[in-house]
């Protein structure tokens, strides 16, 4: 167990699946967070996309380029971010 820390909560400073579990979580920067239960949530997200795409891993291997699938993949996670999340985030980037 450890805190979230405010480079957690940056897209530039962390990998993009742990960005985005905290923020469609609801975390906050002090907040403690478990990361066993963030892999738990990972795969189960995507199980959840590979659904969504009706593909078995044996097909999303065989049919979608790896970059193809990790850029839709969290194209589909940020659909989970709550909307003022987003637009705070968008506000940022001009």
């Amino acid at each position: 167990m450890r805190k979230v820390l405010p480079e957690d909560l940056d897209f530039d400073e962390s990998q993009p699946y742990f960005v985005l579990y905290l923020k469609v979580n609801g975390f906050q920067v002090g907040d403690d967070l478990d990361i066993n239960v963030f892999m738990i949530w990972t795969r189960e997200k995507h199980r959840e996309f590979r659904n969504v795409l009706g593909m078995t891993d044996d097909e999303v291997r065989l049919k979608m380029r790896f970059n193809d699938y990790v850029n839709q993949f969290i194209d589909w996670l940020k659909t989970f971010v709550p909307a003022v999340e987003v637009e705070e985030e968008q506000l940022t980037l001009f």
